[in-house]
């Protein structure tokens, strides 16, 4: 079954000449051929079809259309349809009226109020088009009034819905785009009241001839309606296809004009081809050329998917429900776009499988993380799908739980989003009464009777805070056995303290029966994810718009910011902190914050915690106040967590002794309401053994803070002093970096750049000259280092961070089995630290002398913490100053690569013995020589890999653009080749522009030094894949430093070697 709808528009028939009379059988002769299997056809007339709106001109108008209507009936034998909207040249505007006409029109777009009588009022100008209009439109109509007509025409048992909106009634003699009005909110009951098997809005003017306040309730609200949008009064015949990939499918087509005002000089029309049998849609337009109609434009077949919402006799969500489904859940917004939804900025998170493998001896169990992300999980392809989805508080659980009920609902399924605290009940009966009731809560336009015959694999149950169920263990495990016979597709999401119920139950015999459901830990974001979250923000409103270059640059930008907030796991890494560091990027609010821009973001996140007690803006720095010195306490007894006596004891004497609070402050010093404060809003959390502050970063910037405010006491210049001199324990060097967030005091300062001079003190920066003599030696001729051509940058980048990513979860695992096997040895950790250094170092430091590996320790933690100095007071440092850091983090960073140069010469010969050996065991019948010459450069490798590492790690804690002066005068004191080579590296990471002539110029002083040149190829080579640059600059770039381009990379020579050991 067939429709044809002809689309003509902008007719602009005139008393005296009209040339498209002459051509009208051309009309009729250029779709003959299409009308053949065509079933019924109809005209679609989007406005203008008078030039002035004359009486004279409709008569003529309907002569034209008489004529087209007779010889499509005679050669279709089916009687044609007709739709008609009016244009702005439909109005006929008589002078004498004019003014009132005018005043009532400004009055409604001043007041964006109306009424019938200004209807009636404004329509007048219409009345002969709506005469007209009376003569061919009859049947079909199912609403009508001036401004709108519901029109259903009936193809075979196929129903063709039109919504014909008259977006010309407040049109003026000399129009002005955004000066329209349309008021949808009159006419919502009635556009929402109708299904067919396709829907067309129709109006003359394009969007955004509407006001301001009005273009996107109108395009919101016709996209909501329409299979289809038909326009015209542009003149230019245009056809867009849109997939959201949401589950929104839309076509907007806008008419040519059929007879330009000058005559035929343009002329042209569409047809819109339509195949209910197979569901199928077709666009063609055709122009007027020499003496025919030509085909210009044919989209050719294509799908005719649609909208959820607007299939005949299927559930949709109710208006209010899906408001809640795409809020975000936090006043998050952005310059592009101020009211976000959920969907513009939603990543799936990755989730952790909860298993052991492992032997049974809990001392000897090695956890491995099976990583999986939750777009995955999420696919229901099995007879039953349970899963349970465990996270932290703010790891974005009802998030999580709104796009999965989005993404089911799209898929055709029929989510229902349950709360836990509504659940009252274990019954089976009780259960349904809740689906049910919440069923009618969700969706409209389905009756229960119909939701209660579906088959139980279409529904899928969404628990959103199941621990938040009034049940004990016992109780839990019925229901959760009752939803099971109910339904085969069940999400259950809560936070961790599932698991504690769980193993609660155990004792009892009551343990949940979770057997059937595969069960799932939320992580915090990593690097990947961070990125793929940066993107979809940086791309908010300029998605057509920006360039990958500036995209790149954008992300990069606000990653390093992102990353350095972070840090340690100073900041959890979920959705919702990186949004409000994003968003504060965007709104430029660090310029209120007076000490520092990276500390304002602490302050930012803690001051909003705060913000959620009802507390007065007069009473915030007690609070902050009883934070800092509850950190201070922890610090001074060396404690992670207190218990409640003790707890209760410091409130006393805060509030007593120390501060002497006021008794009309209750709810300061009521004890008991202060801690439940502190721990709804996420400063504090109850352990097993008392309180402990809820995340790493509140802990660490308020001891930074304390420090900082007594800074000129002698007790803290004593516990600083020996911070510096301690920085390989990460507790030290986490207090010291949150410290130089809240000041740049010299005494802070002096204390860090004197500590690391001590460092290596004995060693020179090396210089790649003559001091690696021996390293180049190793080598007889340089490897070649091939650029994979045919690599994007997108994908180089994943490539880059999915590694990153694996690396630290490797970690991750090392750290957990390493605490774990301490565990079972009887060995209680510290909570404060973040990795197995923390308590390695803690025995080294009480050892006669403190190991290399903990003084390069030190010296990359100093760098950092020197690096975050002038990163944050590059505007407030004087020159000198910020000269005198550079050059201590520069020099650190090269004597401690000495420092590993001069060890692996003196060791060079046993190194070479221990590898000669490997080699000879891999298996492959090598020569003496060749074994010789395997081991070289395998040595020489090691040398490359360690020496890339320093110079990255240099430029890292450096890399800012706004520092440029403080790496010229570095470089122009210390113009060694090791110094251009971090030079190099800074510019090749931060800046924008590609430093061409430093790499031309330093590789002029390369001859024959093989490592930096490796090392300059190899640094060069990684900022090709991950920065855009054009094929023109790439070639330069490639041949400047003999680098190959291939399709793929060359196989490292010595691969099946390293493989080995």
């Amino acid at each position: 079954m067939k429709s044809m709808i002809i689309h003509l528009s902008d007719i602009h028939i005139m008393n005296d000449y009209n040339p498209i009379f002459e051509s009208k059988d051309k009309l009729i002769s250029a779709v003959r051929s299409e009308l053949i299997e065509v079933n019924g056809i109809i005209f679609v007339v989007s406005g203008d079809i008078a030039y002035s709106g004359s009486n004279s001109e409709y008569e003529k108008a309907i002569e034209f259309f008489d004529y087209l209507k007779t010889n499509i009936d005679k050669d279709l034998a089916i009687e044609a349809k007709w739709i008609f909207v009016p244009g702005n040249h439909d109005c006929y505007h008589d002078d004498k009226k004019k003014k009132i006409r005018d005043i009532i029109v400004e009055e409604i777009l001043n007041k964006m109020e109306i009424d019938e009588s200004y209807i009636e009022k404004c329509c007048e100008v219409q009345q002969h088009y709506f005469n007209f209009e009376d003569l061919f439109v009859g049947e079909g109509v199912i609403f009508s009034n001036r401004l709108l007509k519901i029109i259903e025409y009936k193809i075979g048992d196929f129903e063709v819905m039109f919504n014909c909106f008259n977006s010309s009634w407040l049109s003026q003699k000399h129009e002005e785009a955004s000066k329209l009005f349309y008021p949808l909110d009159l006419y919502s009951s009635e556009l929402n009241k109708y299904k067919s098997d396709i829907t067309i809005s129709v109006m003359h003017h394009p969007f955004y001839w509407q006001t301001q306040n009005n273009i996107k309730d109108m395009f919101m609200k016709l996209e909501d309606i329409s299979d289809v949008i038909i326009t015209g009064h542009e003149h230019i015949p245009t056809h867009k296809s849109i997939d959201d990939h949401k589950g929104n499918y839309k076509d907007y087509v806008e008419g040519g004009v059929l007879q330009d005002h000058d005559g035929r000089s343009i002329s042209g029309f569409n047809v819109i081809l339509v195949d209910f049998t197979n569901k199928l849609k077709r666009v063609k337009t055709y122009m007027w050329s020499h003496d025919i109609y030509k085909v210009t434009s044919d989209s050719d077949w294509y799908s005719m998917k649609r909208s959820h919402n607007l299939e005949k006799d299927t559930i949709v969500i109710d208006d209010n429900f899906k408001k809640f489904l795409v809020d975000p859940g936090a006043p998050f917004s952005h310059p592009c776009k101020p009211n976000l939804e959920l969907h513009d900025f939603f990543i799936y998170p990755d989730l952790k499988k909860i298993r052991d493998i492992s032997p049974e001896n809990t001392s000897e169990r090695i956890i491995r993380n099976e990583i999986i992300s939750l777009e995955e999980v999420s696919t229901l392809n099995k007879e039953k799908n349970y899963y349970v989805i465990m996270g932290d508080e703010k790891s974005g659980k009802t998030s999580i739980c709104k796009m999965l009920y989005l993404k089911y609902f799209i898929e055709e399924y029929i989510p229902l989003y349950i709360e836990g605290h509504i659940i009252k009940s274990p019954k089976i009966d009780d259960f349904i009464s809740v689906i049910e009731k919440c069923f009618l809560y969700q969706y409209a336009n389905l009756p229960i009777e119909k939701f209660r015959q579906l088959e139980k694999n279409k529904i899928v149950i969404i628990i959103d805070d199941f621990d938040e169920i009034n049940l004990n263990p016992k109780y839990i495990r019925v229901l959760v056995e009752n939803i099971n016979k109910l339904y085969s597709n069940v999400i259950i999401i809560g936070s961790d303290m599932i698991q504690v119920e769980e193993l609660i139950g155990e004792r009892d015999n009551s343990k949940v029966n979770f057997e059937e459901y595969e069960q799932f830990l939320i992580r915090e974001f990593g690097h990947l994810l961070r990125n793929m979250l940066v993107e979809k923000w940086n791309t908010i409103g300029k998605e057509s718009t920006i360039t990958e270059c500036d995209l790149i640059h954008n992300n990069e930008q606000a990653l390093n910011v992102i990353n350095t907030i972070i840090g340690k796991n100073y900041v959890p890494s979920y959705p919702l902190f990186l949004l409000t560091i994003l968003q504060t990027l965007e709104t430029g609010k660090q310029i209120d914050f007076k000490e520092s821009s990276y500390g304002y973001y602490y302050q930012y996140l803690i001051t909003q915690a705060l913000s959620k007690i009802n507390i007065k803006n007069d009473e915030i720095d007690a609070y902050n106040n009883f934070i800092v010195e509850l950190a201070n306490h922890f610090f001074i007894e060396g404690k992670y967590e207190i218990s409640s006596e003790e707890f209760i004891a410091f409130h006393r004497w805060f509030c007593t002794d120390a501060y002497e609070v006021s008794t009309t402050f209750k709810s300061f010093i009521n004890f008991e309401e202060l801690i439940n404060d502190f721990i709804r809003v996420g400063i504090l959390e109850e352990s097993s053994f008392g309180y402990r502050f809820k995340y790493k970063y509140i802990y660490y910037y308020s001891i930074g803070k304390y420090i900082s405010d007594n800074i000129t006491d002698a007790g803290i210049q004593s516990r600083l002093k020996e911070m510096c001199m301690m920085l390989y324990n990460q507790e030290y060097a986490n207090i010291i970096m949150f410290l130089i967030h809240h000041s740049k005091n010299p005494i802070i300062l002096q204390e860090i750049t004197a500590n690391a001079r001590t460092l290596f003190a004995d060693n020179k920066p090396i210089k790649f000259e003559e001091d690696i003599s021996i390293i180049n030696k190793l080598l007889d001729q340089i490897p070649t280092y091939v650029l994979d051509g045919k690599k994007s940058v997108s994908v180089a980048r994943r490539e880059h961070l999915k590694e990153k990513d694996k690396r630290e979860l490797e970690n991750e695992e090392f750290n957990d089995n390493y605490k774990r096997k301490r565990k079972a040895d009887g060995i209680e950790e510290m909570a404060i630290a973040t990795d197995v250094t923390d308590y390695d170092y803690e025995e080294i430091s009480q050892s006669e002398e403190i190991s290399i590996i903990s003084n390069l320790n030190s010296a990359f933690k100093t760098m950092e913490i020197l690096g975050q100095i002038l990163k944050n007071h590059w505007g407030s440092l004087r020159g000198n100053y910020r000269n005198e850091i550079g050059q201590e983090i520069y020099d650190l960073g090269l004597r401690s690569l000495d420092v590993f140069f001069k060890s692996l010469e003196q060791s060079l010969v046993p190194i070479s013995e221990i590898f000669k050996s490997i080699i000879e065991d891999c298996g492959e019948n090598f020569e003496k020589e060749e074994i010789e010459k395997i081991t070289r450069s395998m040595l020489f490798k090691i040398c490359s890999d360690v020496s890339y590492t320093f110079i990255k790690k240099v430029a890292s804690v450096v890399g800012y653009e706004k520092l440029s002066e403080t790496f010229k005068n570095v470089l122009n004191n210390n113009n060694t080749v090791a110094v251009n080579m971090i030079d190099i590296a800074i510019k090749l990471d931060y800046f924008r522009n590609f430093p061409y002539d430093d790499i031309k110029r330093l590789k002029r002083e390369l001859p024959g030094n093989k490592l930096p040149y490796i090392l300059l190829q190899r640094m060069v080579i990684n900022h090709l894949y991950m920065f855009e640059t054009s094929y023109k600059n790439r070639q330069r770039i490639c041949e400047l430093l003999e680098i190959p381009i291939a399709a793929q990379l060359a196989i490292d020579y010595t691969s099946t070697i390293k493989k080995n050991i």
